[in-house]
């Protein structure tokens, strides 16, 4: 489960729009590239992992892109791809 800390503290709203918010689970757009990323927290007996998906409009089904240990690494992960994805938009 994401605490209400960890949305407030850890989401750059310099870097994404939140679309949706709930205790498992988050959906964010990036300024940069208009891409929407889903978050969701999967919580096993005394651990969690964020599961990470991906596509490229909101409304448009997700794909699983990876596995993170917490929503901070989830979110450094969703970053740096996103600024891949910028620069290389950028330069075509």
């Amino acid at each position: 489960m994401f605490t209400v800390n960890e949305l407030n503290e850890l989401i750059d709203l310099n870097d994404f729009d939140v679309l949706d918010k709930s205790a498992n689970s988050i959906i964010l757009q990036s300024k940069i590239t208009s891409h929407c990323w889903k978050l969701l927290n999967r919580d096993y007996n005394d651990s969690s992992s964020v599961i990470i998906y991906h596509t490229l409009y909101y409304g448009m089904d997700f794909l699983e892109q990876c596995c993170a240990r917490n929503l901070e690494q989830a979110l450094q992960f969703v970053k740096n791809l996103d600024a891949c994805r910028g620069h290389y938009s950028k330069t075509l």
